[in-house]
């Protein structure tokens, strides 16, 4: 049986919470091919018509070591000597990866066009684990409020037509698939329809 119809009913009318997570879920996805990273799958988990949770799995490719370092003190002192800027360039793409979840969900709910400062939630478990990694940040470089600036910077490539048009896009399928899950395949079919594989590929070969 159809998992939205069973869920949801005959028309399969998909509730406000499932899409809010689902514009959630894509703005991780999207942000973190912005940096080149990948994603394996992307999931919704829904049980009583209530959405239990959102599951991104990344894949970091050659520099998982130092992101499994960030919050794993013995390995993050084993490395910080030798490997000081690579991790604290890895904590940063973390955090990108991390709050572009929380600002997509804001922008979905508050409009792309919203102008005041954005109400962004940073007491949920992204923002708490963006905080956690920002220390690491602090110790290497001592550079702060690195999460209120990145957060500007978010709300900034948002409003890019090729980054809404991808998290929405994404988010429409995440949230009508029948077992509300996509696999990388799924999601870089998407990310190469609305031209931001293309766009990103371009953006790093012109550099900073």
């Amino acid at each position: 049986m159809n998992l939205i119809k069973s869920l949801f009913g005959e028309k399969g009318n998909i509730p406000k919470e499932v899409l809010t997570a689902a514009h959630h879920e894509a703005g991780h996805v999207v942000y973190t091919y912005s940096i080149r990273w990948s994603v394996n799958s992307v999931k919704l988990v829904i049980k009583d018509e209530q959405v239990i949770d959102g599951i991104t799995e990344y894949d970091f490719g050659k520099e998982k070591p130092l992101v499994e370092a960030l919050e794993n003190q013995q390995m993050l002192n084993n490395l910080i000597a030798d490997k000081g800027y690579e991790l604290s360039s890895v904590a940063l793409k973390m955090c990108w990866c991390l709050m572009g979840g929380p600002v997509a969900e804001s922008y979905y709910l508050k409009g792309i066009d919203f102008r005041d400062e954005l109400p962004v939630d940073l007491q949920g478990p992204d923002a708490l684990r963006s905080y956690r990694i920002e220390s690491v940040i602090n110790q290497i470089t001592g550079r702060d409020k690195t999460i209120q600036s990145m957060l500007i910077e978010l709300g900034i490539m948002t409003k890019k037509d090729v980054f809404w048009k991808s998290i929405t896009k994404l988010a429409q399928a995440l949230s009508h698939t029948d077992n509300f899950e996509m696999d990388r395949d799924e999601i870089e079919r998407i990310l190469k329809s609305t031209g931001f594989i293309k766009y990103i590929d371009q953006q790093f070969q012109q550099g900073p």
